[in-house]
């Protein structure tokens, strides 16, 4: 499930991306319905269109919720939730893509690696920067 009330952000985002990283883009049955979707998309827009709104569209939908409501808490400082849950899912998949360009398949190690590379750089760029003072009072009250 996705991290809500994480305890560490960066673990908890690296477990939901191998999760969903395994079960979607490496399912098998996946991976052959979308290379159906995307020869067949040309020819029929209109399937492309259902497919891309029930599948990937839900997918970016959802994940924008939960990182609108992770900022909300305080944990990620985004502008506009869409354009992150769009930019987490590339970055966590990326490197998976191009082992299937090259016809292969990732290893569980390639899955981690993906996930952890591909968070590790959205946080980068969204994770809540904390302030000097913020630091300061947090040491003052452990």
């Amino acid at each position: 499930s996705f991290p809500d009330q994480p305890g560490d952000l960066e673990a908890d985002l690296i477990a939901f991306a191998v999760r969903m990283n395994r079960n979607c883009i490496c399912n098998r049955d996946g991976r052959f319905l979308r290379k159906l979707i995307q020869a067949e998309g040309e020819r029929y827009p209109e399937l492309f269109a259902e497919w891309r709104e029930q599948g990937p569209g839900r997918t970016w939908s959802a994940l924008a919720a939960r990182f609108a409501r992770l900022a909300f808490a305080g944990h990620l400082a985004i502008g506009d939730p869409d354009v992150a849950a769009r930019q987490f899912l590339a970055l966590v998949n990326a490197e998976l893509q191009i082992t299937f360009m090259l016809g292969g398949v990732p290893t569980e190690e390639e899955v981690l690696r993906s996930a952890s590379n591909g968070v590790r750089t959205f946080l980068s760029a969204f994770a809540r920067k904390k302030s000097p003072a913020g630091k300061q009072a947090a040491l003052v009250h452990a």
